[in-house]
């Protein structure tokens, strides 16, 4: 996708940074080799939508790292007042996020979003809807997002990383250390993988 796109265009920019760029299925792919750290940022986890899945990516992610090997996983922290508003009466209700004002010759643009919480699945189903607007106010251009994200409390991050068999060494409300507590808004695990 676009994502890797862009990283492929980085990387290329800085020719002595050895980079290989993989496609696969994080739950079966073997790249063949054994390493030091796995990263899973932004939510990467999520976009699994089972525990079954989820815990297929860990096994298998664990299976490709060295003894000692760390895995690191950023993670949202769920914000029981955000689900609320995507259940019940609320769930249809598309909201106005913001207008994000054009620069370097891109119209303006106007932001919607639309949200569901599915509480039984533990997954928030969103989609964003972005106009760009023409001088007079009217449409020139819609585009849609949708994403479908599972949610996963801390108990159960924990858990999970427990029966991949890693040894948690840390939560983390932040990626700088950070404390974890009821404010925080990210979870940041640190695990190692301590036996074959």
């Amino acid at each position: 996708g676009a994502a890797l796109a862009t990283a492929r265009l980085r990387a290329a920019a800085s020719p002595d940074l050895p980079v290989t760029f993989v496609e696969g299925d994080v739950r079966s792919v073997d790249l063949g080799q054994k390493f030091g750290l796995t990263i899973f940022s932004s939510n990467a986890l999520l976009q699994f939508l089972t525990p079954d899945d989820q815990q297929a990516a860990l096994a298998n992610v664990r299976r490709q790292l060295r003894l000692g090997g760390r895995l690191a996983l950023a993670l949202f922290v769920p914000d029981v007042t955000w689900l609320a508003m995507a259940v019940g009466p609320n769930a249809g209700a598309v909201r106005f996020l913001a207008e994000l004002p054009g620069s370097d010759g891109a119209p303006p643009a106007a932001v919607y979003e639309h949200r569901r919480t599915l509480p039984f699945e533990q997954i928030i189903e969103r989609h964003l809807l972005v106009e760009t607007l023409a001088p007079d106010g009217g449409t020139l251009e819609r585009y849609r997002h949708q994403t479908r994200l599972a949610y996963l409390w801390p108990r159960e991050v924990r858990s999970l990383l427990v029966l991949a068999g890693f040894k948690i060494e840390g939560l983390y409300g932040g990626f700088r250390h950070e404390p974890f507590g009821p404010e925080s808004r990210q979870q940041v695990w640190v695990a190692r993988k301590v036996q074959e």
